[in-house]
């Protein structure tokens, strides 16, 4: 799991930790603490989260490589 391409789609997609809570249901601390790490993410959280961020699970799971969907 690289957690941090969360941080790094929702950059792109040019939206705050604020409105990913907001489109995931979480709290802003929550999603900062899942983009750096600090909390693990079930495959129901990946499913949302890649959901909320326009990005196939296996985004957050490959490596550099790996791309959003549409690129």
């Amino acid at each position: 799991m690289n957690f941090r391409r969360i941080k790094q789609a929702r950059l792109k997609l040019g939206i705050t930790q604020k409105e990913l809570a907001l489109r995931v249901g979480l709290s802003q601390a929550e999603v900062s603490r899942k983009e750096n790490g600090i909390t693990s993410m079930d495959v129901d959280d990946l499913k949302t989260f890649a959901n909320a961020l326009g990005v196939s699970i296996a985004y957050f799971l490959e490596g550099p490589k790996a791309k959003a969907v549409g690129e």
